[in-house]
């Protein structure tokens, strides 16, 4: 069902955290659904499921057509820690920095980016409803809290988000820098501010002050 699927994060002049996604299809005709999550932890895909231990915070994004149609329904979910909780849904864009969500397809045959043998028409190119791409506000949504490390494109059996997966993708999705980490070593009387001499039988403290802030992440 996928040929390619990517996704990135980017930092709004306002400083809010968007985060933009999208697939293409090997057919488009029929019902599709299509999923995107973005996971805190690391991903062991394994036949038709996938071996990652959820954490609180998970975000799904579900979009799902009938017919082939081009006017998808997306719904954003969060990981409570036994299931799924819908955070927000509706049709196609309502605006980004509205609706906080959008997801739309092509309506018209388009040219590729890159090499893409569709299972009918011309390679390279987009028949209607062959690219799907959505945004949502991470920020908005109240889900900017924290950092994801895997992003996982899907595509599903029926609109059910526990369905049978039909297929999926994975990257890397690095949404958070390294931190930058200082440290302080004092022996019992206090001293020390870079190399430290310590007696036998004397105890240290090591002060750490960790600072850092939140990367772009692709994938």
């Amino acid at each position: 069902d996928i040929d390619h699927a990517f996704a990135a994060a980017y930092n709004a002049a306002d400083g809010d955290l968007l985060v933009y996604f999208g697939l293409d299809r090997y057919a488009q005709n029929g019902a599709a659904q299509d999923g995107f999550w973005f996971l805190r932890g690391q991903l062991n895909p394994s036949g038709s499921s996938f071996g990652a231990a959820h954490q609180v915070g998970d975000v799904l994004v579900q979009i799902d057509f009938e017919n082939g149609g081009t006017n998808p329904q997306a719904g954003v979910y969060e990981w409570n820690g036994s299931g799924i909780t819908l955070v927000s849904s509706g049709t196609t864009c309502a605006g980004i920095g509205s609706g906080h969500r959008c997801a739309i397809s092509n309506t018209a045959n388009s040219n590729t980016a890159w090499s893409f043998d569709p299972k009918t028409g011309a390679d390279n190119v987009y028949l209607p409803g062959h690219f799907v791409e959505g945004g949502i506000n991470l920020t908005d949504l109240g889900l900017d809290d924290g950092c994801f490390s895997t992003f996982f494109a899907e595509t599903r059996s029926s609109p059910s988000e526990d369905s049978t997966l039909s297929d999926y993708g994975s990257g890397s999705f690095p949404l958070c820098v390294a931190p930058d980490i200082e440290t302080q070593v004092k022996n019992d009387q206090g001293e020390g501010d870079g190399m430290v001499t310590i007696n036998a039988g004397e105890s240290i403290t090591d002060t750490v002050t960790v600072g850092g802030s939140k990367g772009d992440g692709k994938g």
